[in-house]
């Protein structure tokens, strides 16, 4: 009875890296502030018709349409992190990035529309410049471990 000598399998040299079509992310600090920061903005959008009637006037006011759109979009925004932090996938991550890109882009209306109280106009600006910390966060590559 022969013995046949098997080669060693090949180990991989270097740092170890995950395969490109693994989806899985692990919860770095930026990751998880950007998750919680999209998650409270998300809260805020659904939030919004109680507080949205006493910042602006009613000819000024928007309509029920651009009111309900924040609040599905807010609550999309919840849904896609419940499932990336579940799944731990980046495509639930993009999901939510395109949602609170969508959000701020609702609030556009805000810096153009003349009559729009001042107050309105920077609770508007400041969601907006959180979005875009938010999306920095949530996006920016993570740093290779030295």
């Amino acid at each position: 009875m022969s013995s046949t000598a098997h080669p060693p399998a090949a180990q991989p040299s270097g740092p170890l890296r995950p395969a490109l079509s693994t989806p899985s992310t692990p919860l770095g600090g930026r990751l998880l502030a950007g998750c919680a920061l999209a998650g409270f903005l998300a809260l805020l959008d659904v939030v919004t018709p109680w507080f949205v009637g006493p910042l602006v006037d009613d000819e000024y006011a928007p309509g029920t349409g651009g009111i309900l759109t924040l609040v599905v979009l807010g609550l999309l925004t919840l849904l896609a992190l419940g499932l990336h932090l579940r799944r731990r996938s980046r495509g639930w991550l993009r999901v939510v990035a395109a949602l609170r890109t969508v959000s701020a882009v609702t609030a556009v209306p805000a810096f153009v529309v003349d009559g729009v109280a001042p107050v309105a106009v920077a609770a508007a600006a400041v969601c907006v410049a959180l979005t875009v910390v938010c999306l920095v966060l949530l996006l920016s590559p993570r740093l290779a471990p030295r």
